[in-house]
């Protein structure tokens, strides 16, 4: 199993049952949260970052945002 897919798991645990969450998807706190556990794990624990938030800030950055999609006027 993967790096990713351990912190899925991780990230995806319900401590309660929620209904409109599906068992396979990530709610809106659940996907800032695996940002934040894939920025510690490939970017701060690797040694490439001295702080989180830097690791943070990187990942958005350099992996999000390079990525990002133009938003269409209309």
């Amino acid at each position: 199993m993967s790096v990713v897919d351990r912190l899925f798991i991780a990230t995806n645990v319900e401590l309660f049952d929620m209904v409109e969450n599906a068992d396979r998807a990530l709610c809106r706190f659940e996907f800032f949260e695996i940002i934040v556990r894939l920025a510690q794990a490939k970017l701060l624990d690797n040694g490439y970052y001295e702080e989180l938030h830097q690791a943070v800030e990187a990942l958005v950055e350099n992996y999000l945002l390079r990525f990002k999609i133009e938003r269409m006027e209309g």
